[in-house]
């Protein structure tokens, strides 16, 4: 791709002969890393925990863009990832490894094709995978990969739900579902929209590496680990801490190595690589580095 601003490692993607499907005994790894167990029945209330338990462990993170880390989209490097290493990742990790989760504890999911909404228009096809879960006479939508978003099972049928933060509902608008958040104060925001149509994980290869290196990627002009809490979240953004408490947000900056690594391990349970080439370090900040 003209103009990449990082050199990638060979993206990995499914074919005939890797490996499709996480074993027994990874999906009971898979649950112990984000706090669950084994359900008995794979009903609403089970996938709710799973959810919430999910976005509660696991940050969404985009630090190895800046860390100049290809990012891998085979399973085998995606839970070495985020279950061996303890990592985040952002929207197409995330939500393919939360659909391996699903579908192997025997939900019927399916990965879904967004265009995220931002300032007044919507981004480019296959900007965000998002997934649909289908129980009994009834279809949701989950995600995983949205930094602040829905913490409740969203239903397609158009029912408004609260989870406690914000209200959100689906409106399906000239072929499109269209997510939409309602704050306490009443703002109204659309999020993103999409179809039903299912997809690959091959699919999401051409955005995912446009993610990682275009100019226009957000992702590729500033870094951002966020994870949520039972009363809100904590957010690395740059070189700023933000923890929002109860509706109430205060701010840090952080400047060097040391306090870097240390909110990353208390807070996100992140250990990050023993060592960070400075130019990089001062990437994860996006502020000029004095390394020549």
């Amino acid at each position: 791709m003209a103009g990449a601003l990082i050199k990638l490692k060979e993206t990995h993607l499914p074919n005939d002969s890797a490996m499709k499907a996480l074993t027994q005994q990874q999906l009971d790894c898979y649950l112990q890393r984000i706090g669950m167990v084994a359900p008995e029945t794979t009903d609403q209330a089970y996938l709710q925990q799973l959810f919430t338990a999910h976005l509660y462990h696991v940050p969404f993170e985009n630090l190895d863009i800046a860390l100049d880390n290809g990012i891998s989209l085979s399973l085998p490097d995606l839970y070495h990832k985020i279950v061996e290493n303890r990592r985040g990742g952002f929207c197409y990790e995330l939500n393919y490894m939360f659909y391996q989760l699903l579908t192997g504890l025997g939900y019927d999911a399916k990965m879904l094709a967004a265009n995220v909404w931002s300032k007044d228009s919507y981004g480019p096809d296959f900007d965000h995978l998002l997934l649909q879960v289908s129980l009994c006479d009834q279809d949701f939508i989950v995600d995983v990969g949205f930094g602040d978003s829905f913490r409740t099972l969203v239903p397609l049928s158009g029912s408004s739900v609260d989870d406690g933060f914000n209200r959100y509902q689906l409106r399906q608008q000239h072929g499109f579902y269209v997510l939409r958040q309602t704050k306490v104060k009443g703002e109204c925001f659309k999020q993103y929209k999409f179809t039903l149509t299912p997809y690959p994980i091959s699919a999401f290869n051409d955005m995912c590496v446009y993610q990682q290196t275009s100019p226009e990627s957000h992702f590729s002009t500033s870094s951002v680990c966020t994870i949520a809490n039972a009363t809100g979240r904590q957010t690395l953004s740059n070189g700023q801490l933000i923890i929002t408490k109860n509706g109430q947000k205060t701010r840090r900056d952080i400047s060097d190595e040391r306090d870097y690594r240390q909110v990353m391990l208390e807070l996100f349970g992140m250990q990050l690589p023993s060592h960070i080439h400075p130019s990089r370090f001062h990437k994860l900040l996006f502020v000029p580095s004095t390394d020549s």
